[in-house]
Order: C-alpha cells, then sequence, then structure tokens
C-alpha cells in the first residue's frame, strides 16, 4: 500500500486555492494601482506631480507599515481566516472608493487608506492560513509557497493588462453617455 501524498499542484487542499487566488488578486490588485496611480492622481484628479508622488509614497509605506498590525489581528483576535476574509472584503470597499474618487476626488485619500488596511490583513494572515490547511510534516506544504512566490513575479503581466485597462475605462469615462435617450 503507498502512504505517499500525491505532490501535484491539484493535489493540494481546497483552502489552498481559496488562499492563493486572494493572494493572486491582491497583488494584481496592488501592482495595477500601482503602476496607474501617479498619472490618475495627475491627470483625473487634477494633483501636481509632487502631490502625487507624495501621496503614492505615504500609500506604500502606510501598505507596508499595517503588515505587523494586521498580523497581530490575524494572530489574536480574529484569527487567520476570518482576517483573511476581512481583508478581501476591506480591499474590494478599498478599490471600488478609488473609482469614486473621480466623483468626489477627496475619496482618494480614505480608499488608498483602506486599501492599505485591507492589505496589511492579507500580508501576514495568509502564509499563516496556508500552514493550517495541511497536516503535520506533510510534505506538500513546502511545495504550496511555490505558486504563491510565482504570484509577484506576475506584475509584468498585471503592467501590461492594467495599463490598457486604464486607457479602456479612460474612453469610456471621457466618451458622452446617454441614459434613457437623455445626455
Amino acid at each position: 500500500m503507498n502512504t505517499t501524498t500525491p505532490m501535484g499542484m491539484l493535489q493540494q487542499p481546497r483552502p489552498f486555492f481559496m488562499i492563493f487566488f486572494v493572494e493572486l488578486w491582491e497583488r494584481f490588485g496592488y501592482y495595477g494601482v500601482q503602476g496607474v496611480l501617479a498619472v490618475f492622481f495627475v491627470k483625473q484628479l487634477g494633483f501636481s506631480q509632487e502631490q502625487a508622488f507624495v501621496t503614492f509614497g505615504a500609500f506604500a509605506a502606510l501598505v507596508y507599515g499595517l503588515i505587523s498590525i494586521g498580523g497581530y489581528v490575524g494572530d489574536h483576535l480574529l484569527g487567520t481566516k476570518r482576517t483573511i476574509v476581512l481583508g478581501a472584503l476591506v480591499l474590494a470597499i478599498g478599490y471600488f472608493m478609488t473609482g469614486m474618487s473621480l466623483l468626489k476626488p477627496d475619496l482618494i485619500f480614505i480608499a488608498l487608506g483602506t486599501i492599505a488596511v485591507g492589505n496589511g490583513c492579507l500580508k501576514l494572515t495568509q502564509p499563516a492560513c496556508f500552514r493550517k490547511c495541511y497536516p503535520p510534516k506533510d510534505p506538500r506544504l513546502d511545495g504550496a509557497f511555490h505558486p504563491v512566490l510565482y504570484v509577484d513575479q506576475y506584475r509584468l503581466v498585471d503592467s501590461v493588462i492594467a495599463g490598457p485597462c486604464d486607457r479602456l475605462i479612460d474612453s469610456v469615462i471621457q466618451s458622452p453617455t446617454t441614459c434613457a435617450g437623455r445626455g
């Protein structure tokens, strides 16, 4: 009888895929925003270049500064699963508010803070949650981190996709719209 555990990607526990895709979405969102945020500040919100770079720098510092707080929340207050779900919801709200900042430009600061909080909830809790998906000494655990580490390498793909998406959204926003025959 063979007692070895299958090692292929599809033999991972079910929660692995949820955690993996949340990580993929979080990194795609962050690097996509990173690629177009300064341009969005200047062209859409009317910031000076200096304001745009200072705001982006503060946002990036906040994103990585809140990681330790998110890790504490995941380890000591809510648990890893709840913290991941909370982080994903907060991120979705933050990205939605970023889009809404076209209508109310001051909303961008709240949106960026919301994204930073969501990101902080996710960064340290995901590896801890990965560990909980596997029984002790499961050999699949070592291989589980490789696809997650490759997510960061997809930022090149993200930057290629984010630019055309930005132009498409910009053309939709700039084009005249009608609703029920009224412009």
